[in-house]
């Protein structure tokens, strides 16, 4: 015969082991969430270099260029001068600024996982460059006459500004996603 003591330490028994359990299942899924925040900053993080190192380039020859930067072929000379020094850098109509398959469209879902902050950083960095990338589509889409060439000479300031602001958030972005990493 089963007397109140032993019920009272079997209730104590499994009200421990189901404790211990929820524990556990608690820190697994902890951890995994950890990881995959761990994961989507590294994507964002190898992403914004791939990014950087494409705009540093074009932005550099662009301040270099300094005095003939009215001219409506700056950008087209700017992309050709730095394919000729780098057969390995492919900025074209067919091969754009940011692709399809970029980070951005790729976790547009899982950031909203990450904090607020970076959420909001991670938006407007991308939406600049985005844009930057329409522009370029666009200058490479006109054909040279007198009214497109002014129209040119737009889309080339708008994608130049566009990319230096977007150059300007690269480091602060990468000090947030570095501390998600590390």
């Amino acid at each position: 015969m089963v007397n109140t003591e032993e019920i009272l330490l079997l209730i104590i028994g499994a009200f421990i082991s189901g404790s211990i359990g929820l524990l556990c299942s608690l820190f697994l899924e902890w951890n995994r969430n950890k990881n995959e925040l761990k994961n989507i900053s590294k994507a964002f993080l190898l992403d914004i270099e791939h990014v950087e190192q494409k705009i540093n380039p074009i932005l550099t020859a662009h301040k270099i260029a300094g005095t003939i930067s009215g001219h409506s072929m700056l950008l087209q000379v700017i992309i050709s001068l730095i394919q000729r020094g780098n057969p390995n850098y492919y900025l074209s109509k067919e091969f754009p600024l940011y692709p399809k398959n970029g980070a951005y469209y790729v976790f547009q879902k899982d950031m909203i996982k990450l904090d607020f902050q970076t959420v909001d950083k991670l938006n407007e960095f991308y939406k600049k460059i985005i844009y930057a990338d329409n522009c370029l589509q666009d200058y490479y889409n006109m054909t040279s006459t007198k009214t497109e060439d002014i129209q040119k000479y737009e889309l080339q300031s708008d994608f130049f500004n566009s990319l230096t602001n977007a150059e300007a958030e690269i480091l602060e972005l990468k000090e947030i996603l570095e501390t998600n990493v590390f």
